[in-house]
């Protein structure tokens, strides 16, 4: 018996965010974001007051078929209530493969 088993991987850093909305009432915003691909989903740490954190965040996705997107979703991280949206962001994977990179995505 011969098998042949090929597993794809993509490999993705979320570099930063800059100007992001501050929703605290005291202090500034506690950024993090969740990265998601198919049924994959990470989450990068929380960086504590900052509206142009940087993550340097780096995952490994495994290859699903049919998806075409990486899904960014950046939060504000509250300990007394929900944490609050403050944007999202696709990401074409197809634009990825064919440039290596996306920068200054928006």
């Amino acid at each position: 018996m011969i098998w042949n088993l090929q597993v794809l991987k993509s490999i993705f850093t979320l570099h930063s965010a800059k100007d992001l909305a501050n929703m605290d009432y005291m202090g500034k915003s506690d950024p993090y974001a969740i990265l998601s691909y198919g049924s994959q989903e990470r989450r990068t740490t929380t960086i504590n007051n900052n509206l142009n954190p940087t993550w340097n965040h780096q995952v490994t996705f495994d290859y699903e078929e049919n998806v075409s997107t990486i899904d960014i979703e950046i939060f504000d991280e509250d300990t007394m209530a929900r944490d609050d949206s403050l944007g999202r962001l696709s990401i074409d994977v197809a634009e990825i493969k064919r440039n290596k990179t996306v920068t200054d995505a928006e």
